[in-house]
């Protein structure tokens, strides 16, 4: 089970320059933790945006089909996970035929997690404070720790 966190410092509609984070956490097969964190500047990205660029950048990291839980910082995010299938039967266009905002970014999203089987989080993102903190913390881009992943 590998456990993904998002979050980034970007408020409202309008675009603007800003962060991003996320973190996946897992167990690995001998039993150990691993932890990957890291923030990344975006630009010129909305809320919405930035919050389905955070779950992307953390999916591009998973190298092989995993059960994986998804604690998202947004409301957009979550509502965005539960109407993707329905995004995609409709190839990502609203009813009079028209792309949806985030086009690209919806079906990447759809392409990484299609090898996955998404879990329910049982709990909220217990780290979205601490995340915003980071955030805030950092006046440019940071990574930490190393990418454990292999």
């Amino acid at each position: 089970m590998v456990k993904i966190f998002t979050c980034s410092n970007i408020g409202g509609t309008r675009e603007r320059n800003g962060k991003i984070s996320y973190m996946l956490k897992m167990e690995r097969a001998r039993g150990d933790p691993a932890e990957l964190y890291k923030i990344e500047d975006i630009t010129k990205a909305t809320r919405n945006r930035a919050s389905l660029v955070a779950l992307i950048k953390a999916l591009e990291h998973m190298t092989k089909p995993s059960e994986i839980s998804i604690y998202p910082d947004t409301p957009y995010l979550q509502a965005t996970l539960a109407a993707l299938s329905n995004y995609k039967s409709n190839d990502f266009c609203k009813k009079d035929g028209t792309p949806l905002t985030h086009m690209n970014e919806l079906i990447r999203l759809d392409e990484l997690l299609s090898p996955h089987t998404i879990i329910e989080p049982e709990t909220t993102n217990e780290y979205l404070s601490w995340m915003r903190t980071e955030l805030a913390r950092y006046p440019t881009a940071k990574i930490t720790p190393e990418d454990l992943f292999d």
